[in-house]
C-alpha cells in the first residue's frame, strides 16, 4: 500500500510545479506602461505630411515631446492615450480604446476590430492608424514610434 501511495505521489510532484521560464504575463500586462514617443507622423489629405523626431530640444529647452500611456483593461485588451505637447499650444491627445492585443511570435499585434494598427514587444510600441475620408472630413493617417524609458 505504501508503494502504491508513493507511485501516485511522485508524478503529482512533477506536474504540480510550473517552471519560472513558463511564467509569462498576459499580453495586456506585457504591453501596458508609459512610453516616450521618438517619432510621429501625420498625413491629412490636401496638406503636407508632418514628421517629427521627438523630443525637439532648442537651446537646452524641450519645445515638443510625446508620451503614450497604455493601460491594461483585461488579459487581451488595452486602452491607450497618445499626448503630444508643443510649447505654447494646448496638448493634443489621441485616445485609443478597446485595442485587442494578440501574440504573434515574440511580439504582439494591436488590433482595432479586424484592423491591425500596430505592434508592441513590451518595450517598443509602433502604431499606424488611418481614418478614411468621410463627408467633408479628409482622410487622416497617424503613425508613431515609442519606447519605454
Amino acid at each position: 500500500m505504501k508503494k502504491l501511495l508513493y507511485l501516485l505521489f511522485v508524478p503529482l510532484t512533477f506536474t504540480a510545479c510550473k517552471k519560472d521560464s513558463e511564467a509569462d504575463p498576459d499580453p495586456g500586462a506585457r504591453v501596458a506602461g508609459t512610453y516616450q514617443v521618438s517619432y510621429i507622423s501625420q498625413e491629412v489629405t490636401g496638406t503636407p505630411k508632418v514628421e517629427l523626431s521627438l523630443p525637439v530640444v532648442v537651446g537646452g529647452q524641450t519645445i515638443a515631446s510625446g508620451t503614450a500611456t497604455v493601460t491594461r483593461k483585461s488579459e487581451n485588451f488595452i486602452d491607450g492615450n497618445l499626448v503630444v505637447k508643443v510649447q505654447g499650444n494646448p496638448d493634443q491627445a489621441v485616445p485609443l480604446t478597446n485595442v485587442e492585443v494578440k501574440r504573434n511570435g515574440s511580439t504582439y499585434d494591436l488590433l482595432l476590430g479586424t484592423n491591425k494598427i500596430g505592434t508592441a514587444d513590451g518595450t517598443n510600441l509602433d502604431v499606424d492608424i488611418s481614418q478614411p475620408a468621410s463627408g467633408t472630413s479628409p482622410a487622416i493617417r497617424l503613425t508613431f514610434k515609442a519606447k519605454k524609458p
